[in-house]
């Protein structure tokens, strides 16, 4: 428990740190609000440029990320993804923490909706008809 405990502060501490220099938060969680764990927060640049940032998410949702230190009018986007969620990308916002909500993937594919038919339906044979 002590070694939980100790590498939380550190963690905390290093976040507190590397925000002294800029840093933003990225919330991501699911439709109903719920955190999500573990996914993946990266920005890019359509420059191609160096300064990129990835992070995790922690156990309540959130991730750490630098400011962006890009020239003014590079366009800066954030993407998020997680396995078994839909993928979100779009422009970064300037400053201000971000709240990313990601649509979870239905596992057995598109459901189909329409009239309600029987999979089974029997059909009479050509002798039957000509009875």
């Amino acid at each position: 428990m002590e070694r939980i405990t100790r590498s939380m502060l550190l963690a905390g501490l290093l976040v507190v740190v590397f925000c002294s220099v800029g840093c933003q938060i990225v919330s991501v969680e699911d439709q109903a609000g719920k955190p999500i764990a573990w996914a993946d927060v990266s920005t890019s640049t359509t420059a191609g440029s160096t300064s990129m940032f990835t992070a995790k998410t922690d156990l309540l949702g959130n991730a750490t990320i630098g400011l962006s230190q890009e020239p003014p009018g590079t366009r800066e986007y954030l993407e998020v993804s997680k396995e078994g969620y839909t993928s979100y990308r779009a422009l970064r916002p300037t400053e201000g923490q971000v709240t990313v909500r990601l649509k979870k993937i239905n596992k057995h594919g598109p459901r189909v909706v329409g009239p309600k038919v029987s999979p089974f339906r029997v059909s009479p044979s050509n002798a039957e008809k000509k009875k």
